[in-house]
């Protein structure tokens, strides 16, 4: 099973996450990415759950403790914020990563790298990243936990590359958490 969500809650049409350019909203993004890639992996016949967008991240992560097993995927979807200058697409994973789950992270900052061609800010562990943890990589019986930062929704570049190129992209991330 793969489990795609996106990053943050959207609450009264308004989401909790970073906020860029042009009323970029991370989280409500985020959701239709999830939803597009959803799509086009039921499609072909790739059993996938999606969270819930009003569901807060205590509850989130509770929901995926009690399901998920070895065998899954858990894949969750973010947008970087920062400096107007900075740029590129990275994924995180477990301080102490399976090799699957370092070979899916690499392959995912690649792909969205080459598909949006922005910088590939490469595989960074959850030591490495501006919280001290991060609460979808804490689930603990996930044999495959990876946290996607698409693009930085606070440079320009970014984000148009990522609106250009967004069929694209999504069909690229199905293929490739597939």
């Amino acid at each position: 099973m793969i489990y795609l969500l996106a990053g943050h809650t959207i609450i009264d049409g308004k989401g909790t996450g970073a906020f860029g350019v042009n009323g970029f909203d991370e989280a409500i993004e985020a959701a239709k990415l999830r939803d597009d890639i959803t799509k086009v992996l039921r499609s072909k016949n790739v059993a996938v759950t999606n969270d819930v967008d009003t569901t807060p991240l205590g509850k989130l992560t509770m929901w995926l403790k009690s399901l998920v097993k070895k065998t899954d995927k858990v894949m969750e979807i973010h947008f970087n914020a920062g400096p107007a200058s900075a740029t590129g697409t990275e994924t995180l994973i477990d301080d102490t990563p399976t090799y699957e789950e370092s070979v899916l992270a690499g392959n995912i900052a690649k792909t969205v790298s080459t598909v949006l061609g922005i910088r590939n800010r490469g595989v960074k562990h959850e030591s490495e990243s501006q919280h001290s943890s991060l609460a979808i990589i804490s689930v603990p019986s996930a044999a495959i936990n990876v946290l996607i930062e698409v693009c930085f929704c606070s440079n320009q570049n970014d984000v148009s590359l990522y609106r250009r190129n967004y069929t694209l992209l999504v069909e690229a991330l199905a293929e490739i958490i597939k």
